[in-house]
């Protein structure tokens, strides 16, 4: 349980460092080149922890949101692939994408974070009963 508690707080870490770092870069430099990069670094970061955790954790940690996270974003890339294929609706689908993401994102990192609370919390218990 306790290397599930580091490696979830890593991941948190790793989120935090790829949607803030780039932010302030770029308002230091003034050069927003790398913003779309460290946006979509973001994305495939949550994307792969979310298959981690969807093909490998399954216990009472897991949060309840996360199934409604994991469908958003089965219907997000579900959406993207019907718009790929019609091609009058890419512009609206990539507008739906660029503005849903950052909600998504920030959807992710609050189940991320409270799933990490809640094994901080039983780690924390199981000490005291020791």
């Amino acid at each position: 349980m306790q290397i599930r508690y580091y490696t979830q707080r890593i991941g948190l870490i790793l989120q935090l460092m790829a949607a803030v770092i780039p932010v302030f870069a770029a308002i230091i430099t003034g050069d927003w080149s790398g913003f779309l990069a460290a946006y979509l670094l973001v994305g495939v970061i949550q994307v792969i922890s979310c298959l981690c955790h969807l093909l490998m954790i399954r216990d009472a940690f897991r949060s309840r949101w996360r199934i409604k996270y994991e469908l958003s974003l089965l219907l997000l890339i579900i959406l993207g692939f019907v718009a790929y294929y019609l091609s009058n609706f890419k512009n609206t689908v990539a507008y739906i994408v660029m503005f849903a993401s950052p909600v998504l994102a920030v959807f992710y990192f609050s189940i991320c974070r409270d799933e990490t609370r809640r094994l901080g919390a039983a780690i924390h218990e199981i000490h005291e009963e020791q």
